[in-house]
């Protein structure tokens, strides 16, 4: 039997790791380059000087705790297409959850980003404690979880959820994706509706706004002490 010396042991050793590591490479970069070159078709549909503004309300979009709830109806407002912002919040949803299933187990390692990460996955602890209603209902739950934009439902807080229920990632990511794309467009498309029954009235538009989003803080305050 040979005896493998020292160097070759330590070289084996490195070529078995660069696989790993060009995989590890490729998760990261993968999201980003199919989902990015869509972003920016849409991005040159744009008018003229208005990119900037649009790209400020997609970055208050992935920060928290802005939301679909809160960025479409301002997109909209602010004169652009109900199809676009929507489509573009999809597109950056899509991103995320790709990315953070992709990647899940790292994400945690990375400065600043993975103490949010951690946040939301205690976050999302504490969600899946006091509404065991989304994991009775399993997909079903994590969908409307998706669909629904209250409690920080987003992508990225969907794909956590998912993990801490057990559901198959691939499974989750679909039904996270078809539950953010339906959100957005019922969104988005309600907002235009109102913007067109109300005549353009901004007051009119963030009356109505209030509102539903009164009723939707009411409603979740009675269920949460329901629960209690």
């Amino acid at each position: 039997m040979q005896i493998s010396s020292l160097p070759e042991v330590v070289e084996n050793i490195h070529n078995s790791k660069r696989p790993l590591l060009w995989t590890e490479i490729a998760y990261i970069i993968i999201p980003f380059l199919f989902f990015l070159p869509i972003l920016f078709l849409l991005l040159l549909m744009l008018p003229e000087g208005r990119m900037v503004q649009f790209l400020t309300l997609l970055a208050a979009y992935i920060i928290p705790p802005a939301g679909k709830e809160s960025v479409i109806p301002c997109a909209i407002i602010l004169g652009y297409e109900w199809w676009m912002i929507a489509s573009a919040v999809f597109i950056i949803d899509c991103a995320s959850a790709c990315f953070i299933t992709m990647n899940f187990h790292h994400i945690a390692k990375i400065p600043w980003f993975g103490e949010i990460f951690m946040k939301c996955t205690e976050s999302m602890k504490r969600i899946s404690a006091t509404n065991p209603w989304i994991s009775r209902l399993s997909i079903f739950g994590l969908f409307l979880f998706i669909f629904f934009p209250l409690q920080g439902s987003g992508a990225i807080n969907g794909t956590i959820l998912s993990r801490l229920m057990g559901i198959n990632p691939r499974t989750a990511f679909f039904c996270i994706i078809a539950g953010s794309g339906l959100s957005a467009l019922a969104i988005a498309s309600g907002i235009a509706l109102i913007d067109k029954f109300t005549g353009h009235n901004l007051i009119a538009i963030i009356t109505i706004l209030l509102l539903i989003i009164g009723a939707a803080i009411i409603f979740c305050l009675y269920k949460t002490r329901g629960s209690q």
